[in-house]
């Protein structure tokens, strides 16, 4: 008997391929997560499903996925506006922003990050007004890291292009 029955808080799977679960449970003083293969053939998994149905699973995980982007929506909006990012301040955009229409990031940012296409013009048009508006910042106008500066310019990706600005601001 797996060391998690009878005591499953919450099971969703941990990929897109749907080939992993991850299991929180508690022993009633701690909640713990537990990894296991979905496999039918597995043991764990086989006493998983005893308690939790592929239906449950599926529901569990898409809700575990869209609280997952909502949380990193709201982290990057709150960023955004500490930041400055966009043209926007903690109260808010500017009265004159945008002043041109090539200033706007026109694609939802949740598109632009979670449904990257490098095919893509428009989001490549997109990551490149990214990019620009981040060159634009006093934090990497002013830093003397060329490889770093390299690196941002030569990103593929909006997240890439994000994770490597953090870079100048720690």
């Amino acid at each position: 008997m797996a060391h998690f029955s009878n005591k499953i808080i919450n099971a969703y799977y941990t990929n897109s391929e749907r080939d992993t679960v991850c299991v929180m449970w508690s022993d009633g003083t701690v909640a713990r997560e537990h990894y296991v293969v979905a496999d039918e053939e597995d043991a764990q998994f086989q006493e998983l499903l005893e308690e939790w149905s592929y239906e449950s699973l599926n529901q569990s995980t898409s809700v575990y996925v869209e609280n997952a982007k909502n949380e990193f929506r709201d982290a990057f909006e709150r960023y955004a506006k500490q930041n400055n990012l966009y043209g926007y301040t903690e109260d808010g955009p500017p009265p004159d922003y945008p002043k041109e229409k090539e200033e706007v990031i026109l694609l939802n940012i949740e598109d632009l990050i979670f449904n990257f296409d490098p095919n893509d013009t428009q989001q490549k048009e997109e990551l490149f007004k990214l990019k620009l508006k981040f060159f634009d910042r006093d934090e990497v106008k002013s830093s003397k890291k060329r490889k770093a500066k390299t690196d941002l310019r030569k990103s593929t990706s909006p997240l890439e292009a994000i994770a490597l600005y953090h870079s100048f601001i720690k």
